[in-house]
């Protein structure tokens, strides 16, 4: 079961390359932008 989400979710990104990387980049993005301010704070 798990091996065919695995399968369609690779399908995705590979039919989609270019909005699969905007959304991958959104995220990394995100989440610096969330560890900054969470270091921030801290101190």
């Amino acid at each position: 079961m798990f091996q065919n989400y695995l399968d369609v979710a690779l399908r995705g990104l590979l039919r989609n390359r270019i909005y699969s990387a905007i959304k991958v980049f959104g995220l990394a993005l995100g989440t610096v932008n969330f560890q900054t301010v969470k270091a921030a704070m801290r101190d």
